[in-house]
């Protein structure tokens, strides 16, 4: 195992002031202050843990397999973003009639005052460990699955032959419907009654031909392009290397607030935290490419056919992986898996402000407000061999894609058609 190690974070133990006397002081000059603060890091640190493989470009040039290894890169960051504040006290210093002095602090002023008036900043991770390795297992099947699967799936396009057949031959069925719908309802309500009831008939139509051109029109389209890459690119003579992929990403963000007196001011600091973790799986098998494979009249398309013929199976799948999961376990005995691998990418950071600042002491005290800002960032990937399928719920079970709503909601509709609605 190889360690590298790049950069520093180091500790920055003093806060520097200026001060400038009343003008009837008997010092007017300015003159600069220390002000320890410990435990205050910024800087950026690399630190990468890999293998080595001996004689590695003199077998890639002879086009040998080499094995996935596995490596970790962790990046840390505290950054200030500039910032300063001024503080001016009324007659403390000086004698004599509307005195006063000026501090002015800079030198990352924000995070150093958090610093002292709060505590250590903390950058934490959002994810729980449980989230992050349900995504894990969720991609890891879902390249399983994705294995010796053609461009198509003619097994299943001539399991259900007779409703693409039905649907052919009615194109415009549902148009024919919707036209009859609106003379019946011309003929039977008037006003009110009459838009309301259009309005029910054509948003069944909407949906009926939304399920239509999603799962009749599109897998259809799917088989002739799958027929034409096949003429096209005819059939491999020899075994070579496939891959199959698959990603996912899980995000979450928090927003923190804290307000402190730390006399003779009151301090409102905002902690803005963000976590994301990516997911990216990958195979890689040996095996010939041939015609079937391309069309999908494979095996793994014959046994896996029951599940994509169950009614709903597809719902179903929007909730967890089952039909990712029967694809995953189904082999091919013509295949060598060559090897497998995770890659995981973590980003999670807190970026620290302080939207306001407060004078609680304004007989003595005011101040100009404490700006700029501070981010601590720490990136980390890891890349490690992958492992099996297994059942999960699915990460991004959530209707903000537009296809899942969609389908959402036409079956919603057709629900309520079915049932007089």
């Amino acid at each position: 195992m190889r360690v590298r190690t790049r950069g520093s974070i180091s500790q920055q133990a003093v806060m520097l002031f200026d001060r400038i006397p009343g003008v009837s002081c008997a010092d007017r000059a300015m003159k600069t202050y220390t002000f320890p603060v410990a435990d205050v890091y910024l800087g950026k640190k690399q630190v990468t843990m890999d293998e080595l493989t001996p004689g590695y470009r003199r077998k890639v040039k002879r086009g040998e397999w080499l094995p996935i290894n596995p490596f970790t890169t962790s990046i840390s960051e505290n950054k200030s973003v500039g910032g300063s504040y001024s503080v001016y006290g009324l007659g403390l210093e000086c004698t004599g009639p509307d005195l006063h002095y000026q501090i002015t602090g800079y030198k990352d002023a924000l995070i150093r005052t958090y610093r002292v008036v709060v505590g250590i900043p903390t950058n934490v991770i959002l994810i729980a460990g449980s989230d992050a390795a349900s995504l894990y297992d969720e991609v890891v099947t879902k390249a399983l699955a994705d294995r010796f699967k053609g461009e198509a799936n003619f097994v299943e396009s001539l399991a259900e032959l007779d409703k693409t057949v039905g649907m052919l031959q009615t194109p415009l069925g549902n148009v024919v419907e919707l036209i009859k719908a609106f003379r019946r309802n011309g003929k039977r309500r008037k006003g009110y009654a009459k838009v309301s009831a259009n309005s029910k008939d054509f948003i069944r139509f909407l949906s009926s031909e939304w399920l239509r051109f999603r799962y009749g029109i599109t897998p259809l389209v799917n088989d002739i392009q799958a027929i034409m890459k096949a003429l096209e690119r005819g059939y491999e003579k020899a075994p070579s290397i496939h891959k199959s992929r698959a990603s996912g990403t899980k995000s979450m963000t928090k927003i923190e607030s804290t307000t402190v007196d730390s006399s003779p001011f009151r301090y409102t600091f905002q902690i803005v935290r963000a976590d994301t973790c990516d997911m990216r799986a990958v195979v890689f098998d040996s095996y010939r490419l041939d015609a079937f494979d391309y069309l999908g009249l494979t095996f793994k398309n014959v046994v896996t056919v029951p599940w994509e013929l169950v009614k709903f199976s597809f719902v179903a799948d929007w909730f967890a992986n089952i039909g990712d999961l029967i694809y995953a376990n189904v082999p091919r005995i013509d295949a060598v898996c060559l090897g497998s691998a995770v890659t995981s990418r973590r980003n999670w950071s807190a970026s620290y402000s302080c939207p306001s600042t407060v004078n609680i002491d304004p007989t003595h005290y005011s101040v100009s407000g404490l700006s700029g800002g501070f981010v601590m960032t720490n990136h980390e990937t890891v890349r490690s061999p992958g492992g099996g399928g297994k059942l999960v719920i699915r990460s991004d079970f959530r209707l903000d894609q537009f296809k899942r709503s969609a389908d959402a909601s036409a079956l919603v509709v057709q629900w309520l058609s079915t049932i007089g609605f």
